[in-house]
């Protein structure tokens, strides 16, 4: 029990220095460079969804020591093969793959850990990443602070986390099998996906649809409120199983506590961060307090979603969520193709999420299971 306390607490530390790394980076580079950047990292993040189906690989489906070993090590080389690539090149698409695969390597080895139920060494691992990031950031002299430079910091921290890591070996534990179904690894896919999309989405849109113009918008905003979303997913991680919510009597109340906790949340929020914006990363010309709060709203919204998503998939209802996964793609989709402003954007976002929660609790209401999903949260 401790190493699990252990594990999240470290994991709590490893988040806030991941966030306080996209602060000082957007600190350091300003409101213009940063939306340059984020619309590049959107795309390098999305494609990180390969490292969380590379961790669910490696927690279900172990392999011996010297297997792993020749997987991890292969994969690094290929990784510093890419980046000799890059710099006799100087093609960014060697460097992102780079990123990418080095990314997969860690995602390896926390899934081992998470097999061997070694939590605390991967929560050290977690958080010494989002140091060594936040080192070499601030080591490094603004006017070097291109993308490359900033991807190269990335690849970095992956590297010397797995010298630390091996030059400080934790007790090696026997691997268990996997005894799950082929739904729940299926389900464990869709839910890396809903992840990686869900964070990215709003940087995505704009840099694929709206470009420039609204990228210089959308960074700040995506910004802030990927923080509540994260933030949303912790307290509805707690709250979801302590509220009774799949009882019929009290469906509607605690669909209004949900909506209530969204909006009343981002009423709050919404002005401190952007003083916080404004007065701690120095930017100016944000957007306007309506932009804010709407994002903040969808950030809000898409948590809960998550979290009954994940719902679904312990039920074994992986089809469902496979509809949701596309229907959002489609809202998305189209919200971009028939270039709509970034508020109608947000606005369609969150309706969309707030319908699927109702269908969410639609769906967790039959079969009388509450108790089931209460033990498994």
């Amino acid at each position: 029990m401790n190493s699990f306390v252990h594990f999240f607490s470290f994991s709590l530390i490893a988040s806030v220095c991941h966030y306080f790394f996209q602060l000082l980076l957007a600190r350091t580079l300003g409101n213009t460079a940063f939306a340059d950047f984020a619309g590049l990292w959107a795309k390098v993040n999305f494609w990180m969804v390969l490292g969380t189906w590379a961790q669910y690989w490696s927690v279900l489906l172990p392999s011996s020591k010297s297997i792993f070993k020749r997987v991890f090590g292969l994969g690094h080389l290929v990784a510093l093969v890419l980046m000799i690539v890059f710099i006799l090149t100087n093609q960014l698409i060697f460097l992102f793959v780079a990123v990418v695969g080095a990314s997969i390597c860690h995602a390896i080895l926390c899934g081992r850990l998470l097999n061997q139920a070694n939590f605390q060494r991967m929560g050290i691992i977690n958080v010494v990443a989002g140091v060594i990031k936040i080192i070499l950031l601030l080591l490094i002299p603004r006017e070097y602070l291109t993308a490359p430079f900033i991807f190269t910091i990335l690849y970095t921290s992956f590297v010397l986390t797995h010298i630390f890591n091996a030059l400080y070996p934790s007790q090696d534990a026997p691997v268990s099998t996997f005894h799950g179904s082929s739904s729940s690894f299926s389900g464990s896919l869709l839910l890396a996906f809903a992840t990686h999309f869900f964070s990215g989405a709003d940087l995505l849109w704009a840099d694929t649809f709206q470009k420039t113009h609204s990228m210089a918008t959308i960074a700040p905003l995506s910004l802030v409120s990927r923080g509540f979303f994260f933030l949303q997913m912790i307290l509805a991680q707690w709250l979801l199983p302590q509220a009774n919510l799949y009882e019929g009597q009290r469906k509607k109340w605690s669909l209004g506590v949900i909506s209530g906790l969204v909006l009343l949340g981002s009423v709050l929020c919404t002005p401190v961060l952007m003083f916080l914006l404004e007065h701690a990363l120095s930017w100016k010309n944000l957007p306007s307090f309506q932009l804010f709060y709407l994002s903040i709203v969808n950030a809000g919204f898409m948590a809960f979603h998550f979290q009954f998503m994940q719902m679904l998939t312990i039920k074994g209802k992986n089809h469902k969520v496979f509809i949701m996964l596309a229907l959002i793609l489609i809202v998305w989709a189209i919200s971009g193709l028939r270039a709509v402003n970034i508020e109608w954007y947000f606005i369609l976002q969150a309706l969309f999420h707030f319908f699927a929660i109702y269908i969410s609790f639609q769906e967790l209401k039959k079969k009388n299971d509450s108790d089931l999903l209460s033990k498994t949260l």
